[in-house]
């Protein structure tokens, strides 16, 4: 009896680290609507590191760091606060050189990869402007991309809010 419970505990812990290192999906400890303190509480960062705005302040942190593995590497997230709670979060990325145009650097890939819905399946090629937006688990995603060939500049964003927000904030 004991070597059976065993056996599945072993199972179940193998399976749980196989599908979670497997999965390059970007999952915060956060989200919209949140109270600001769980950013704090739970990334450990200081109240001092908001930047403060006229209209909406923010906390900005390296993608690098509040995402590893999850592809969009080199950019920055934006998390927007208002009234002490967590408004919107927005993943921003600029690239200069085409050598970075890949799955290691881009929002453009992660959005396609994590997102298998019609809208993103319909968002153009890298080396064109565009983008997209959906609904999911009552949140609204907006991604939108400008790509400028002369200088082999894409710039990339990913709003991640709710429609009550967007539409009384951004």
């Amino acid at each position: 009896m004991i070597k059976k419970i065993n056996f599945k505990l072993l199972i179940f812990i193998f399976l749980l680290s196989t599908s979670y290192s497997m999965s390059s999906e970007c999952e915060l400890e956060f989200d919209i609507g949140d109270n600001v303190e769980k950013i704090f509480n739970d990334m450990g960062l200081e109240k001092g590191s908001i930047i403060e705005e006229t209209y909406l302040d923010y906390y900005e942190q390296e993608t690098n760091y509040v995402c590893p593995d999850s592809g969009m590497n080199g950019g920055i997230m934006q998390v927007y606060i208002r009234d002490d709670e967590v408004i919107g979060i927005k993943f921003k990325n600029s690239t200069y050189d085409e050598e970075n145009f890949n799955e290691d650097n881009l929002i453009y890939y992660y959005v396609k990869k994590n997102f298998k819905i019609q809208e993103v399946e319909k968002i153009s090629s890298i080396d064109t402007n565009g983008g997209a937006n959906w609904k999911a688990a009552g949140k609204l995603y907006i991604y939108d991309k400008l790509y400028v060939k002369e200088k082999l500049k894409l710039a990339e964003e990913l709003l991640i809010t709710n429609e009550k927000f967007f539409y009384s904030y951004f």
